[in-house]
């Protein structure tokens, strides 16, 4: 059974910080509810290597990602390394480890198309222009995950990883995809032409 990951732009709540603000609330206004937040907290704070690139191992995780069918990853601010690192960390953790297939991230419908081709390995794809036009993905650490998947894909033996854009802004790029499936099919061709018209408009 295949599984998912989702990699978002944001959502991620660092419980270090929140533990942090709660202690600083208890320490001028202490009540039941803030330390039973502490308390809370402690029970699932998993401390990690200050150096985060070298954190690669995930087994306080492998209960959720066995249980769950989809996985949404997250960051507190955009373009941030540590983020960055880690979520591509977990995302090879997951797959190697535990089946998940298909990774999707806040980008355009139409380039995540682009890109699961070029992570397919399929002739012609290429990596850039299209993750070169969104700062918030380009980044060392994206496109290194991005080639690892593909690197994997090519001797894959429990099925290819899937890459997925689920951001339905920008038609930019989903256009050019609507037009070569309507030719692909010569009985749509005629009529698909007018409705492609009048979105290009």
């Amino acid at each position: 059974m295949h599984r998912a990951l989702v990699i978002l732009c944001f959502l991620l709540v660092s419980c270090a910080i929140t533990r942090t603000m709660v202690n600083t609330m208890n320490a001028t206004t202490p009540n039941l509810k803030s330390k039973e937040m502490i308390k809370a907290l402690d029970e699932h704070i998993v401390p990690l290597s200050e150096d985060i690139s070298t954190v690669t191992e995930f087994p306080f995780l492998d209960s959720l990602f066995d249980s769950s069918q989809v996985v949404g990853l997250g960051e507190s601010t955009h373009g941030t390394k540590e983020f960055y690192t880690l979520k591509a960390n977990l995302a090879r953790y997951a797959i190697a480890h535990h089946s998940y297939r298909a990774v999707a991230i806040e980008l355009p419908v139409g380039v995540g198309v682009y890109l699961n081709r070029y992570i397919r390995n399929e002739p012609n794809s290429s990596l850039q222009p299209y993750l070169g036009r969104f700062w918030i993905y380009n980044t060392e650490e994206v496109k290194q995950m991005i080639e690892w998947m593909r690197t994997y894909n090519r001797t894959a033996k429990a099925g290819m990883i899937q890459f997925y854009g689920i951001d339905p802004q920008n038609n930019e790029y989903a256009l050019p995809l609507l037009k070569e499936f309507g030719t692909s099919i010569p009985s749509l061709a005629n009529e698909w032409s007018m409705p492609l018209q009048k979105l290009e408009s």
